[in-house]
């Protein structure tokens, strides 16, 4: 296209973006582009972004991070699906506290989890026993109405047969009837 004097558009950017990350192992070809773009005063979208999925694929949280960071100075600001990628990603390789942080932000600007993320965060938590992160999960899933009947019941029997609460609920229900 260069050869030829055809500029690109975002389009044309995104398609190839998305293209390198879904064929290559080295996103290194898709930030070319993605520098490319920003060099022909092309501004990145949302779609731009798909990138975000591409690194979390190759498990290269740094750059995802940094990446995500980054997307408001380009005029970008991360939404939605964009969070819905990196806190999926992060869910299913297993990395529960930087998931903990990307929910964190997804619920205060008002976005819900997707349903897949949310059962692979709560089944990672759940492994881990970290009882105290799955109630602060549950409180704020509830934030943004993002959990099902199911979701409630496996967070809330997790919660409840904590033994430590359990002790905790028997001595409290012992003081109520002396």
């Amino acid at each position: 296209m260069k050869g030829r004097g055809i500029g690109a558009d975002r389009v044309v950017y995104n398609a190839m973006i998305a293209g390198f990350c879904e064929d290559e192992r080295d996103p290194s070809a898709a930030f070319a582009v993605l520098d490319d773009m920003k060099k022909n005063v092309c501004k990145a979208d949302a779609v731009t972004y798909t990138l975000v999925a591409g690194l979390c694929k190759l498990r290269q949280w740094q750059d995802t991070a940094e990446l995500v960071e980054d997307m408001p100075r380009q005029g970008c600001p991360p939404d939605v699906v964009t969070y819905i990628m990196l806190f999926d990603g992060m869910c299913a390789a297993g990395k529960f506290l930087e998931a903990d942080q990307v929910l964190n932000e997804m619920v205060f600007k008002g976005f819900a989890p997707s349903k897949d993320g949310v059962r692979k965060f709560f089944q990672g938590i759940e492994r881990e026993g970290d009882v105290v992160l799955l109630e602060s999960v549950l409180y704020r899933l509830a934030k943004v109405n993002a959990l099902e009947s199911s979701g409630w019941e496996k967070g809330i029997s997790g919660v409840l047969n904590d033994p430590t609460k359990l002790m905790l609920e028997k001595q409290l229900y012992s003081i109520r009837i002396s």
